[in-house]
């Protein structure tokens, strides 16, 4: 069997085998250029839906704080970039960002300390989505995050702002399960074969 550093698929489908490849191409060209400036950076792969042809989409470089990769909402809850700015006739299956900070570049006090991988806002967006997730450390490694499913509730509801009232269709879900747990806890982590800086 195929070691950690052997890139061998750990993917359990051809379309999830696919997703996977284009995600490790993807994060393989990203991860230096983030390395470099400090930036994250990242994008949406999504699927059309007469095809079944894969594709990506990818928002400009940012901080933690506002890396815009098509789920940014407005005060409705709609999205400020129609179908998460994927292309009409595609539906988004996965995405993916690199967390390529070296905080040992950045002036004392502004280091942050905590976990390498993938924050509670990514797990909160990918299980809000219902996305796999993917993100590539500084040091190569990357990770794979697919969310519990949670049943959706959708329908339409009225929403005021700036005093104008408008029907916007919204979709919802739990956010904890019977026993309390965040949904966004219960989803599975796993490290993915190959070194992208390899």
């Amino acid at each position: 069997m195929a070691g950690a550093g052997a890139g061998q698929r750990k993917a359990p489908t051809n379309e999830d085998g696919a997703i996977e490849d284009l995600v490790k191409a993807r994060l393989r060209k990203l991860l230096p250029l983030s390395k470099g400036d400090q930036l994250e950076r990242g994008g949406i792969v999504h699927r059309n839906e007469k095809t079944g042809a894969l594709g990506h989409v990818e928002g400009a470089p940012g901080s933690e704080d506002d890396l815009a990769i098509g789920f940014t909402k407005d005060p409705c809850g709609r999205y400020v970039t129609p179908n998460r700015g994927c292309p009409p006739g595609t539906k988004p299956v996965a995405f993916y960002h690199t967390h390529g900070r070296d905080d040992s570049k950045r002036a004392e006090g502004a280091r942050r300390a905590g976990p390498a991988g993938f924050s509670d806002e990514d797990l909160r967006i990918a299980t809000e989505e219902q996305l796999v997730a993917f993100v590539a450390l500084d040091d190569g490694r990357w990770l794979r995050f697919t969310p519990v499913e949670v049943p959706v509730v959708a329908g339409m509801m009225e929403c005021t702002v700036a005093g104008v009232t408008e029907t916007v269709p919204f979709r919802a879900q739990h956010a904890f399960d019977t026993d309390g747990q965040p949904f966004w806890q219960k989803g599975k982590t796993v490290p993915m074969n190959g070194n992208l800086l390899g």
